[in-house]
């Protein structure tokens, strides 16, 4: 869809869960020319499931450059996969001094609670630590 709608190609970022990605696929397999791939795949051990899961997110190289992209954090849990991922593209209004990105998997047997309460610590710490930020959650 990239190489042929014009609206995928030219987005800014591109947002996946349940990419069931392992170590033993590559970033060659899944790469598309001009993005930019930062993934979490699903931690067996950490998570008690043993397929599917995964994060994966797309940073198109035209609107920030691979060099000014970091991974913050990766969580994974029974209950939560998260990936939280700062950039600084060529353009950020002023009021920002870069953007955070998180992508969020809840599995469906999770109870509500337990993800909601993680992610709102998590988030309420990184916006301590980055107020000027703008954070984006997927």
């Amino acid at each position: 869809m990239v190489k042929t709608q014009k609206v995928y190609r030219e987005c800014s970022l591109m947002c996946f869960t349940e990419t069931w990605l392992n170590n033993n696929i590559s970033d060659s397999i899944v790469d598309i020319p001009g993005f930019t791939l930062i993934r979490s795949d699903r931690d067996a051990k950490a998570s008690g499931k043993k397929k599917g899961g995964g994060l994966a997110l797309f940073v198109n190289q035209r609107w920030c450059n691979p060099a000014h992209i970091t991974v913050k954090e990766k969580i994974c849990c029974p209950d939560i996969e998260l990936l939280a991922v700062g950039m600084r593209p060529y353009y950020v209004p002023r009021e920002f001094g870069h953007i955070i990105t998180i992508l969020v998997y809840i599995p469906p047997k999770a109870t509500a609670d337990v993800p909601c309460e993680i992610l709102h610590e998590f988030v309420a710490r990184i916006q301590t630590k980055h107020p000027e930020a703008l954070i984006i959650i997927s």
